[in-house]
C-alpha cells in the first residue's frame, strides 16, 4: 500500500510525499520469503525513488 502511495503521490506532482512514503517503505524490515512476495513493489518503490534522485 505504501508504495502504491508513493506512486500516486509521484505522478501527481507531489514529490516529497512520495518521498516520505518510500523512507516508510525502506525503513520496513521483511524476510526474504516476503522481500520475494513484494518483488514487484519493491522495484517499483527502487524505480520511484531514482526519479526523485534517492
Amino acid at each position: 500500500m505504501l508504495v502504491y502511495l508513493a506512486e500516486l503521490c509521484w505522478r501527481t506532482g507531489d514529490p516529497e510525499a512520495a518521498a516520505l512514503l518510500l523512507a516508510e517503505v525502506d525503513a520496513v524490515e521483511l524476510p526474504a520469503t516476503e522481500r520475494t512476495a513484494l518483488a514487484t513493489d519493491l522495484a517499483t518503490a527502487a524505480e520511484i525513488s531514482a526519479e526523485l534522485g534517492r
